[in-house]
């Protein structure tokens, strides 16, 4: 028969074998999932590049068939290193471009959005205001104390819009207003509105002012190129704005971006 003290002993021996080997085995999980983790966001990372390199190889695409076509080609797809890539390229052309526009051209989009014509009036003359250096209105009144009269505690920096988004801090702007007029917006043309490639909302615009007919003229070209790369499940778009023009720089990006 063994005696009491050394079985305890054996049992006590055991018992922290035991507790040494929860831990441990818990540390030998840890580590083991912590490589699998790691393995799959390398592998993301791998996939993610891929697939913007593919992308970008989409947009170099579309500036190649631009340069040689001067032309909108139609939506098309094209695979490279096995990621399917669709490309779409859009003029600006029939823009409207808020830090270039006149009055009577953003009072004319207004009304067709739904403003009041006497709002209307009102607000485009602000946005053109907003984008005007000094702070004096044409009244000769202050911009500042126009803007604090209505609450708010900024006024207009005399500068161009940097973003459409920006058209939102203009007195008498809302978001449904400009949530209407932004599709018909871009910053990044340099002449007025081509009736022939602007929406119904310019082309009825410019038809209020007479202008359809008109001639347009610019430094050149400019394109939105969309490229969307997919490979299963995994997607990455690519947003570029080029200009086309004459010189020794056939084409300059205006914009390059994750989505624009």
């Amino acid at each position: 028969m063994s005696r009491p003290g050394r079985a305890g002993s054996r049992g006590f021996a055991l018992l922290i074998t035991l507790w040494l080997l929860v831990p441990m085995s818990m540390l030998f999980l840890s580590l083991t999932g912590s490589a699998r983790s790691d393995g799959q966001i390398a592998a993301n990372l791998r996939d993610a590049a891929v697939l913007r390199a593919a992308a970008t190889g989409g947009v170099e695409t579309a500036i190649v068939s631009l340069l040689a076509n001067r032309t909108v080609d139609p939506p098309g797809q094209i695979v490279i290193d096995d990621a399917v890539v669709t490309v779409t390229s859009e003029s600006l052309a029939g823009y409207v471009n808020p830090n270039l526009a006149t009055v009577p051209l953003l009072r004319a989009l207004l009304v067709h959005v739904g403003v009041e014509p006497a709002p209307a009036e009102d607000l485009a003359a602000a946005i053109v205001e907003w984008r005007t250096p000094g702070q004096k209105r044409s009244a000769g009144l202050s911009k500042a104390a126009l803007y604090r009269a209505a609450g708010l505690d900024y006024s207009p920096p005399g500068a161009p819009f940097e973003t459409i988004g920006e058209l939102g801090d203009v007195l008498g702007m809302t978001p449904v207003i400009l949530a209407r007029l932004r599709p018909a917006l871009s910053l990044f043309t340099d002449a007025p509105p081509n009736p022939a490639l602007a929406s119904p909302l310019v082309r009825s615009a410019l038809a209020d002012l007479g202008s359809l007919g008109r001639g347009i003229s610019g430094r050149g070209a400019v394109f939105h190129i969309r490229a969307s790369a997919s490979r299963g499940r995994a997607v990455s778009q690519l947003d570029a704005v080029i200009r086309l023009g004459p010189g020794k720089r056939p084409w300059r990006i205006l914009a390059w971006n994750d989505g624009l």
